[in-house]
């Protein structure tokens, strides 16, 4: 890039591999990711919010909390393939049962709940945007993020991916069990030690989004 970028910390989190020791080893081929439906602690968000979050916006609040916490608020992107599924199959599920759907059951199942419940955990109100484009959704995501930035001459911005695992009732339509993965990114124009400059050069090509997400943290984010 002509305008440099640097990733000054990242956050990341997936089924059995949190802490960076863990994705260390999982890097080297001795730790697999989990394809279950866990979800990461959240001991810093209240007890009554914490227990509406899905699994995707449990993910998406942990890896931006990483990136955020003690540094200054900035706006967020944030990318996912599936985002709500689960909440709207629960929809879906109603809506056959009952032929209703619950306040609470929608409220949370629109695009922008993982971001949008990722700020008010942080209490930032510098803006966010929420982007969706399938199996390109990270790679769309990542470079969105960076262009708004140096387009709207920011020092800083968090991009912020998350992808749950899918209800198996769509095991005969998609890939199934998918691999759930979040990734945090605080982004940077200014280089600092130990900062890595982001490479937007050809992405990895994969089927899914958090394969991409995955092939990407490996080779251009840990070292």
């Amino acid at each position: 890039m002509s305008n440099p970028v640097y990733i000054r910390k990242f956050g990341a989190w997936a089924p059995g591999v949190e802490t960076p020791e863990e994705w260390a080893e999982w890097k080297s081929g001795k730790r697999e990711i989990l394809r279950e439906a866990l979800t990461p602690k959240l001991p810093f968000v209240d007890m009554l919010l914490r227990r509406r979050l899905s699994m995707v916006t449990k993910m998406a609040v942990y890896v931006n909390h990483i990136v955020s916490e003690g540094l200054p608020l900035v706006k967020i992107t944030f990318s996912s393939e599936y985002g709500e599924i689960r909440q709207q199959f629960k929809i879906s599920q109603k809506l056959i049962e009952l032929n209703t759907v619950t306040p609470a059951n929608f409220s949370l199942s629109v695009f922008n709940a993982p971001v949008s419940c990722s700020t008010i955990v942080e209490g930032n109100m510098s803006g966010y945007s929420a982007s969706y484009s399938g199996a390109n959704s990270f790679e769309f995501g990542l470079r969105d993020c960076v262009n708004g930035m140096l387009c709207e001459g920011d020092s800083e911005r968090v991009f912020v991916f998350s992808d749950e695992l899918i209800p198996d009732a769509y095991s005969t339509i998609s890939d199934y069990p998918n691999v759930p993965f979040a990734l945090a990114l605080r982004l940077s124009s200014e280089k600092r030690d130990g900062d890595v400059e982001l490479d937007l050069s050809d992405f990895p090509k994969a089927k899914h989004a958090a394969d991409q997400a995955l092939e990407f943290f490996k080779e251009r984010v840990l070292k």
